[in-house]
């Protein structure tokens, strides 16, 4: 637990107001009140929010609203929906999106990826998954920010391009993923 007892906070009051049976209840925003009867704190209330619908970027728009998708040259592009063969052949591959800067970083990923899977076949590729062989990976710690390699030898996750050997890992980091990062510093790992 990360308080204890005798800690103390400072709580900003937005409204003061008389609840049910006459207890008083300080609001502390939209959604948590303390309410207070004569002998101290009651409950601490937390109201549901109202979140408001978000909107899905993927969702089919109409006719002649724009929508972004990537191109054979691995970046994002503005069409116009025109609910025709191209339109509905980006749709059906995943390949549709009305949120820019989402598809964007797709793109970025998309690319990423492909490079360290190239850069992994063209080193030796990964090794057989028997359940006792290696398999290399390059992940980004989040405690840091520092980007390292991993040893897996038992879980196959989908898309991530393994390495056979440790050395191949932390190449791939140096030739591939250290200038991709440089050249394209708005890319979210």
């Amino acid at each position: 637990m990360p308080y204890k007892k005798g800690d103390e906070f400072v709580i900003k009051i937005t409204d003061v107001m008389t609840g049910e049976n006459g207890k008083t209840v300080y609001r502390m925003n939209d959604f948590n009140s303390l309410v207070f009867d004569e002998g101290g704190l009651d409950r601490l209330e937390k109201k549901e929010a109202d979140e408001p619908e978000k909107k899905n970027p993927f969702k089919r728009v109409e006719c002649g609203v724009p929508y972004y998708y990537i191109t054979s040259y691995g970046i994002s592009k503005n069409f116009i929906e025109d609910q025709d063969d191209i339109d509905d052949r980006h749709f059906s591959i995943a390949n549709y999106c009305t949120d820019k800067f989402l598809m964007e970083q797709r793109a970025l990923h998309e690319t990423l990826n492909r490079l360290l899977w190239r850069y992994s076949e063209e080193h030796g590729g990964d090794s057989e998954w028997n359940g006792t062989n290696h398999h290399w990976f390059i992940y980004k710690n989040e405690r840091d920010g520092l980007i390292e390699v991993c040893l897996n030898d038992a879980a196959n996750t989908f898309g991530t391009p393994y390495f056979h050997s440790k050395g191949d890992a932390m190449g791939a980091i140096r030739d591939i993923v250290d200038p991709f990062m440089r050249e394209h510093p708005e890319f979210v790992w």
